[in-house]
């Protein structure tokens, strides 16, 4: 009996091996966007992403949303040096854009507990009456076994959230006079 449960101990062991090791071998990289378009002009879009303050209107990770979430403003109201600070149960983060270009898009960086900084930007393209969002980032998770399997389900779990505040953003500008 002691025989045979230790060797069903032993192949559980070899897998759960198997997979780590498999895992440090998979790509940890990261690259996702999600796009929606509004019948809203650049103009009325950009201060709605140009300052952190207005993104608790639309973002998935408001304190409206999130229980436990509190947020602070530092440096610039808008624009570049415009910065975020949170604290949740899950850890502390920071986000701050790096590059504004009005009506047309910005660039953004963000740190959240000890996962390395993800480069993000929002692009906001004309169509006629309407504009498309576009919201994309891209990174490299943190080195171990599991971590390349966790990159395949982040980029999926992040476009959903981002697709989400798009859909918040998209009725708050379409919304405005």
């Amino acid at each position: 009996m002691l025989n045979l449960f230790a060797r069903i101990v032993l192949v559980v062991l070899l897998v759960i091996g198997l997979l780590a090791l498999i895992g440090c071998f998979l790509p940890r990289d990261y690259d996702f966007q999600a796009q929606l378009k509004m019948k809203a002009a650049p103009d009325t879009i950009f201060p709605m992403i140009n300052v952190p303050r207005n993104w608790s209107q639309w973002s998935m990770w408001s304190p409206d949303r999130v229980p436990g979430l509190k947020v602070e403003y530092r440096g610039n109201e808008k624009g570049v040096g415009a910065e975020q600070f949170w604290t949740e149960v899950r850890g502390k983060g920071k986000m701050w854009i790096t590059a504004s270009q009005p009506s047309q898009r910005i660039d953004y960086q963000m740190l959240f507990a000890d996962f390395p900084r993800m480069e993000s930007s929002i692009t906001l393209q004309p169509d006629g009456d309407s504009t498309t969002v576009v919201w994309q980032s891209s990174g490299r998770l943190p080195s171990g076994p599991f971590f390349g399997y966790f990159a395949w389900l982040f980029g999926r779990q992040m476009e959903y959230q981002y697709q989400s505040s798009l859909e918040n953003l998209k009725q708050v500008v379409e919304q405005q006079p």
